[in-house]
């Protein structure tokens, strides 16, 4: 599941935007050509083949240069790497596997049913992420 959002970095609109997955799964899932979709591309990142997530364990899918870019130097370094782009209101991203939405987080006041479950979070401030339960 997508567990935290950063889509409006401090330092940079260009480098720093972030997704974290989760696995709450007792056993590893492959992630391999999954796809974070956002509201105006269908597949803004796909995840490399031979890529498995373990058990009760995170996945953090960042912007390029996310290292040197990140609001906050103690958070960690990125598991996968790509250019990224998430649109700081009105939006949201859901991840792709097999043409099937696995999980989606919109904020705002965004009309797409594809890119969130429930309703839409509140737009977070700068720097901040949407962390979802």
């Amino acid at each position: 599941m997508i567990s935290q959002v950063l889509y409006d970095p401090i330092n940079s609109e260009t480098y720093g935007e972030a997704v974290e997955l989760y696995n709450s799964a007792a056993n590893q899932i492959d992630i391999s050509n999954c796809n974070l979709k956002n509201r105006f591309i269908s597949k803004d990142v796909t995840i490399p083949a031979n890529t498995f997530m373990q058990p009760y364990s995170y996945f953090l899918i960042t912007d390029t240069n996310f290292n040197q870019y990140k609001d906050n130097q103690s958070w960690p370094s990125p598991d996968y790497q790509e250019a990224m782009t998430l649109t700081n209101s009105n939006s949201g991203v859901a991840l792709i596997c097999n043409n099937k939405t696995i999980d989606a987080v919109g904020w705002g006041n965004i009309t797409n049913q594809d890119l969130f479950e429930g309703i839409p979070a509140i737009e977070v401030p700068e720097g901040f992420f949407i962390i979802k339960n």
